[in-house]
């Protein structure tokens, strides 16, 4: 199994969307946080995710978080699959790129 790593804003970014759900409504949080984990498992498989546009083919491909209008956004750096960022689908579109 590869390792996966996220970016630092990555992980800030799926932490204060998680309280912002559980502000919302308690427990939501945690089903967003376990929607996520679920889509990170999922990258082990990069090539089954389409790639982002835009960008350079293949430099950043992308995993649904399913319930919830998030993607995971990550590249493949040597063994280890790297999260870029996880964006809300509709909202500042590659905001992240320069994280790349």
């Amino acid at each position: 199994m590869r390792p996966v790593r996220l970016h630092v804003e990555a992980e800030a970014e799926v932490a204060v969307t998680a309280e912002w759900y559980d502000d919302r409504q308690e427990g939501l949080g945690e089903l967003y946080l376990a929607a996520v984990r679920e889509a990170l498992t999922t990258l082990q498989d990069p090539e089954v995710h389409p790639t982002v546009e835009g960008l350079p083919l293949g430099l950043a491909r992308s995993a649904s978080v399913k319930g919830f209008p998030y993607r995971v956004v990550f590249t493949e750096l040597g063994r280890v699959l790297f999260v870029i960022a996880v964006p809300h689908d509709r909202q500042r579109p590659r905001y992240w790129s320069n994280r790349l």
